[in-house]
């Protein structure tokens, strides 16, 4: 076999690897879905998208960290008493919902570095 054609089929193999993972992330990521569709049957009836679902869950999850607290909390020790197992994301993202949620009136910080985050 010419080493062109042997270039070619390699490189074809790779792209076709590249799809195949592509796609067994996509199935993954439905899957857990799904599992979180089945244990929270109120938000998959309300939310449409994915990120919608995580967040809302996130959202719910740090309201009852808040409310479960006598005094408000940094956002580090937030992140720290969710269920990891549900909601599966990276602090950064964590820190965005909290901004959407004062966004959106649910909650107050200090205005302090860190910030001590509170319910409305």
């Amino acid at each position: 076999m010419s080493e062109a054609l042997n270039d070619r089929i390699k490189d074809r193999i790779q792209g076709l690897s590249l799809e195949i993972n592509k796609l067994l992330e996509e199935r993954n990521a439905l899957e857990r879905l799904l599992i979180k569709a089945d244990l929270y049957p109120g938000f998959a009836q309300t939310t449409k998208r994915k990120n919608s679902f995580q967040r809302g869950l996130a959202e719910e999850r740090i309201i009852s960290a808040l409310k479960s607290s006598s005094k408000p909390m940094k956002a580090k020790d937030i992140f720290s008493k969710l269920d990891k197992v549900h909601l599966d994301f990276k602090e950064s993202t964590f820190r965005s919902y909290l901004t959407r949620m004062k966004g959106k009136g649910l909650l107050i910080h200090n205005g302090e570095k860190p910030a001590l985050w509170s319910l409305v």
